[in-house]
C-alpha cells in the first residue's frame, strides 16, 4: 500500500491532482512528501484528489459516485487514478457544465460530482445544492444554469 501512496504522491507533486491522505501517518496532514511545498488545499472531490477501491477490487471516483473506473489489480490503483477517462475528466474543470462550467471559482471548488451525479446523472453538471450565482450569469447573462 505504501508503493500506491508513493505513486500518486509523486504524481501529485509533479503538478498532478491535489491529493488528500488519511489515515495513514506517513502522510498526515502538514507532512510533505519527497520535499514538496504544501499549498492550501484546492476543493477535493470525487476523483480529485480522492478515490474508491470497492471490497471487489472495482475504484470509483468515490463511495457516492457509482461509476466504475476500473478494477485492481488487473490494473494498478495509481494507473487507474492518473488515466482512467473518468478520473481525467473529473480533474479538468473546464469540462464542467451548466453554472459550474462558467463558475468564477470553478478551478478552486469545482462544486461536488457526487451531488451533480446523484441529481442529474451527469458527474460534470451544475452543483445542485450550490447557491453562488456566477458572474456570467448575473444580470441576463446566458442561461446555461
Amino acid at each position: 500500500m505504501f508503493e500506491v501512496q508513493e505513486g500518486i504522491a509523486d504524481y501529485v507533486t509533479d503538478g498532478g491532482s491535489v491529493l488528500q491522505r488519511e489515515g495513514n501517518p506517513a502522510f498526515q496532514p502538514g507532512s510533505a512528501p519527497h520535499g514538496a511545498i504544501r499549498r492550501a488545499p484546492l476543493g477535493v472531490n470525487d476523483g480529485k484528489g480522492a478515490m474508491f477501491v470497492s471490497h471487489t477490487g472495482r475504484v470509483y471516483p468515490s463511495g457516492f459516485m457509482p461509476i466504475d473506473c476500473g478494477k485492481a489489480p488487473e490494473r494498478s490503483v495509481v494507473d487507474i487514478y492518473q488515466n482512467s477517462a473518468t478520473m481525467k475528466r473529473l480533474r479538468n474543470p473546464d469540462m464542467l457544465h451548466g453554472k459550474c462550467g462558467v463558475c468564477d471559482f470553478r478551478h478552486v471548488c469545482g462544486g461536488s460530482r457526487a451531488r451533480a451525479y446523484a441529481v442529474t446523472r451527469d458527474p460534470m453538471g451544475a452543483e445542485p445544492d450550490c447557491v453562488y450565482i456566477p458572474t456570467a450569469l448575473r444580470d441576463g447573462g446566458p442561461s446555461s444554469a
